[in-house]
């Protein structure tokens, strides 16, 4: 084993350096150009006003409808299944995750996690890279500090340290300030 890692630093260490102008290559995708006309739509509002929460509520069912590779899990997600227990009156309620998402697609696509912050993450990479498309949530922005690696080293790197081979779809959602207030008890926000 010794002698296998001591020829492998050996080859790395005798190998030409890349050139100056490969280095912001795979920094972001040669495919998908968010700048680019087909992300410029305008806005073809329909239906009554709502809140920001049916809007992403209806969203995810859209989705999870659309793309059978799409998951969703968090943290106090609401719990639909009679299955899986539930930790405590009201879960799921805070952020307004609606539980007939889990009702409709599934506890295999539609679930809670762990309060682990660095888990979920690093799980929601895991199912990225090998075909997934997970929609995450972490509970408060200031939770979120764990799982800053993964997301940082793993999820946001992925593309430019696999040379282009592998890329990481993700979205993790978020809740910061608004109307939560709860500073005195689960964030360092003053607000």
């Amino acid at each position: 084993m010794e002698r296998e890692i001591n020829e492998s630093a050996a080859r790395a260490l005798a190998a030409p350096k890349p050139a100056r102008d490969t280095a912001a290559l795979w920094v972001f995708s040669p495919d998908v150009d968010p700048g680019s006309a087909a992300f410029s739509t305008e806005p073809e509002p329909d239906g009554k006003p709502d809140t920001m929460v049916a809007a992403i509520n209806r969203t995810l069912k859209d989705e999870l409808a659309r793309d059978p590779r799409i998951v969703v899990f968090g943290e106090t997600w609401p719990i639909a299944a009679a299955s899986e227990p539930r930790r405590g009156a009201g879960q799921g309620r805070r952020l307004q995750g609606d539980a007939r998402l889990q009702r409709q697609f599934g506890s295999d696509r539609v679930f809670n996690s762990p309060l682990a912050e660095a888990n979920i993450i690093g799980r929601a990479v895991g199912m990225a890279v090998r075909g997934l498309k997970p929609v995450v949530e972490i509970q408060f922005f200031d939770y979120i500090w764990p799982a800053m690696q993964q997301l940082r080293d793993e999820m946001a790197m992925m593309r430019y340290r696999s040379g282009n081979n592998w890329s990481c779809p993700m979205v993790v959602r978020v809740p910061i300030g608004g109307y939560l207030r709860a500073a005195r008890r689960t964030t360092a926000s003053p607000a």
